[in-house]
């Protein structure tokens, strides 16, 4: 843990800033070039990722990963823009509830991700 103390640099800068990741250690960033570098995953708190540790929520009915891409205001998007969009969704949604650790023999033991 990186412990962040007096730092030198202009008053009301951001910077030096700690950065958090959801499985890197944290980073010290000392100005917008090397916080940029970090690429993306990085957070202003460890407490960003809370919501995503644990056991996940059931899925529930009401779980439409495409519910709204009809209604999207979004200019110049044509009708098969959005159908591409809904496969990448439905995907993106079949992955992320696919049972992890599903090959594993000690499958109860595995941890929650």
């Amino acid at each position: 843990m990186v412990l962040l103390m007096h730092q030198p640099g202009k008053p009301g800068s951001p910077y030096p800033t700690v950065r958090y990741h959801w499985t890197k250690d944290a980073v010290l960033a000392n100005n917008a070039d090397e916080e940029a570098a970090l690429g993306g995953g990085w957070a202003d708190t460890p407490g960003a990722f809370e919501a995503y540790r644990g056991p996940r929520p059931a899925r529930t009915a009401g779980l439409n990963p495409i519910q709204w891409v009809d209604d999207w205001p979004v200019p110049c998007v044509t009708p098969e823009d959005r159908q591409r969009i809904k496969i990448e969704l439905l995907r993106a949604d079949a992955e992320f509830w696919r049972p992890r650790y599903a090959s594993c023999p000690l499958h109860h033991d595995a941890p929650s991700i």
